[in-house]
């Protein structure tokens, strides 16, 4: 074969080659597409499906009457697929409080795919809303000097929202004598908030509660050792080992926990010290 019949055929699978690449990229993409429409349509059908079920549940509370304690509840998947509320419980005081408080203790251990909680508050005139929508700093600052329910055009209102495990939310909200309940697709509240860490979907609020539980028990530990060691006179190489034991067990991805100890022993005040018998 000659220089010329090499090259020839060097071309023509070079053109093979690129060709079957491209066509490989192109329904890649297509693919790609497919699912991205297919997630789209998916998302719009639970959209619709989520508002059924929010309306349903706030045309049962305003059945009631207004002035209700606020409640939560999970949702939960049927045998079909379906999704269907299961009352958790009432929610004494501030809604938002309360489930932060909750979620300090732990996440939601309920088989839930999401959390829907009704509330009543008192909220700024559909005026000033929407003169703040987008600026989070002057919506803070103007709740820090003026909340809602000093404001004298302030409004009661109703709200029925829901957030997923993915941090999805919305809401159906009704102000009070009003016959109209309005959906809300796009809501970034201290009550969304608060029902994200209580699903245990907020890293934030996680890591700061991991952080400061881990503390609390090593502290809590740490009581425990001081109690024991100054009830059965310990000595001060005793304590140090109680101490480490302590750390390894609560913090053992810190730095060496024996060496810890030792320096608490050390820096610990002469009061203390004298109180153990260690002086």
């Amino acid at each position: 074969m000659t220089d010329a019949d090499k090259l020839a055929a060097f071309k023509a699978l070079a053109g093979d080659l690129g060709k079957s690449m491209k066509d490989k990229v192109i329904k890649q993409g297509e693919e790609a597409e497919a699912k991205r429409q297919e997630a789209k349509e998916l998302q719009a059908r639970l959209i619709i499906e989520r508002e059924r079920m929010l309306r349903l549940l706030e045309n049962d509370i305003d059945a009631l009457g207004w002035d209700q304690c606020p409640k939560a509840w999970a949702v939960s998947l049927a045998e079909d697929g379906e999704e269907m509320l299961n009352l958790i419980d009432e929610l004494p005081g501030h809604p938002v409080q309360t489930l932060l408080h909750l979620a300090s203790t732990g996440e939601l251990k309920h088989e839930a795919v999401a959390l829907v909680v009704a509330n009543e508050s008192w909220q700024y005139p559909t005026y000033l809303n929407e003169s703040l929508r987008g600026d989070r700093r002057a919506h803070k600052a103007l709740w820090a000097l003026l909340p809602p329910n000093l404001h004298p055009d302030r409004i009661e209102g109703r709200q029925v929202t829901l957030v997923d495990r993915t941090g999805q939310a919305m809401s159906i909200h009704r102000e009070r004598n009003s016959t109209e309940a309005i959906l809300n697709t796009e809501i970034d509240s201290t009550l969304v908030h608060a029902m994200r860490c209580l699903l245990g979907i907020d890293r934030r609020w996680n890591h700061l509660r991991d952080t400061v539980g881990k503390s609390m028990v090593i502290l809590d530990g740490m009581m425990g050792v001081m109690k024991q060691g100054h009830d059965e006179l310990w000595t001060e190489a005793q304590y140090i080992e109680a101490i480490t034991e302590v750390m390894e067990k609560n913090h053992p991805e810190g730095e060496d926990a024996r060496k810890v100890a030792t320096e608490i022993m050390k820096d610990m005040p002469s009061e203390l010290r004298r109180h153990l018998g260690l002086e």
